[in-house]
């Protein structure tokens, strides 16, 4: 692997990490049952670096350079692509949930349900990009070197 890829690859890893922060500050906002102030503000700046992250690995080559050093992975690719807009679906339902999540314990027991299977598909997904872009370099490029 050329240090090109390995730089790419580690702010790849950089940028996951960060968005990781994130989930986690709203998981921990979740367990606390903290104020649907506090949910949504954290939704809408979690939505809002989703979507950045997402444009990114769409249209900054993350997934395209992996298709062109490794095109066995395209219906991989094509997969987490798709489920971009699936994961930011759900935050903007979990927003509308938000609203009104404190007011019975019903719909407490909902919202949380939802939000920490969203926060455990995200990191799925999460680890299904790192492991696929990991097989793609490592593999296809890697065994060039």
């Amino acid at each position: 692997m050329t240090e090109v890829d390995q730089q790419y690859l580690e702010k790849i890893k950089d940028e996951h990490m960060a968005l990781g922060r994130k989930i986690s500050r709203f998981r921990r906002l979740v367990e606390s049952r903290a104020t649907p102030e506090e949910l949504q503000n954290a939704l809408i700046d979690l939505k809002a670096e989703l979507a950045e992250h997402f444009e990114l690995e769409e249209e900054g080559g993350y997934f395209s350079d992996a298709v062109e050093v490794a095109p066995r992975l395209k219906g991989q690719v094509d997969r987490l692509l798709a489920e971009h807009t699936e994961l930011l679906d759900i935050v903007g339902e979990l927003l509308v949930q938000s609203e009104t999540c404190q007011d019975d314990d019903e719909a407490w027991k909902k919202f949380h349900a939802h939000a920490i299977d969203f926060v455990k598909r995200q990191a799925g997904h999460e680890r299904a990009e790192n492991s696929m872009v990991q097989e793609a370099y490592e593999r296809d490029i890697g065994d060039k070197d």
